[in-house]
């Protein structure tokens, strides 16, 4: 099953390269800027978000029938969260209105989330298909 293990641990890595290629852009100084604490936490929800469907990722290979390569995908897991985590902990810029609010639930579907999201969702529909049909299939 090694074809099912490589495309789905290259399709969990694209997908953290994305997220933490999209974090940086967001929260880069240009121009001296420092970014506002909306930005940092719009980049930090972005990264834990895509923890999601690195896991569903790693659930419809092992649906599939892979087993040890899955492993790899822990290495995006981890970038990712430790990316999220150190961005949420951020301030914003000081001339900011809010350089330290908190995070609210709607950030976690803001725009940058997206992807993520529906990425997810379509693994949910993927996986729930091969397990009902599996599961019609013995009945």
């Amino acid at each position: 099953m090694w074809p099912v293990t490589l495309l789905v641990v290259l399709c969990a890595f694209l997908l953290s390269a994305w997220n933490l290629y999209g974090a940086m852009i967001t929260t880069a100084p240009f121009f001296g800027d420092p970014p506002s604490r909306r930005e940092t936490i719009e980049a930090g929800l972005m990264t834990l978000t895509g923890i999601v469907p690195c896991v569903l990722f790693a659930l419809a290979g092992w649906i599939a029938g892979s087993r040890w390569g899955l492993g790899a995908i822990a290495l995006p897991v981890v970038a990712l969260a430790s990316a999220g985590f150190g961005l949420l902990a951020e301030e914003g810029d000081p001339d900011d209105p809010e350089p330290t609010r908190a995070v609210r639930f709607a950030d976690v579907f803001g725009d940058l989330t997206y992807l993520n999201w529906i990425v997810a969702g379509g693994l949910v529909v993927l996986i729930g298909g091969v397990v009902w049909t599996r599961r019609r299939g013995r009945g």
